[in-house]
């Protein structure tokens, strides 16, 4: 029987460093990342990040997902026109940050069905 904590980690990443240095911490741990969920704005854009770092450390298994790209309820502080995430064009490309989030969303729940016991961190 496998004892390993299993992980769903929803990240803002991008913005600054705290994200990333929690998923170098996870990767480096005796738990199971069971997928990664990045939201807030430009959410594709912080999803190309995370697949990198997960590419550099040959963990590209580890499904990600971009969630929602903007506030569901439109309810925020901030100017939703203005890039927040570091971005290099070698992270590749993205058409849109209107992201639903919907594949997110789905992973999310049907991951909660199949590990009672998951953590979302």
């Amino acid at each position: 029987m496998d004892s390993k904590i299993k992980l769903i980690i929803d990240t803002d990443n991008g913005t600054d460093i705290d994200d990333i240095i929690t998923l170098y911490y996870a990767l480096k741990s005796d738990v199971e990342i069971v997928g990664i969920i990045s939201s807030f704005q430009n959410s594709q854009l912080r999803t190309l990040q995370i697949k990198h770092v997960l590419k550099l450390f040959n963990k590209e298994d580890i499904p990600v997902f971009a969630g929602c790209g903007k506030p569901i309820l439109g309810l925020h502080g901030f100017d939703l026109n203005n890039v927040y995430c570091q971005y290099t064009p070698d992270l590749g490309e993205v058409s849109s940050d209107d992201y639903s989030g919907e594949e997110a969303i789905n992973f999310l729940i049907s991951k909660a069905k199949e590990y009672k016991d998951v953590v979302i961190l």
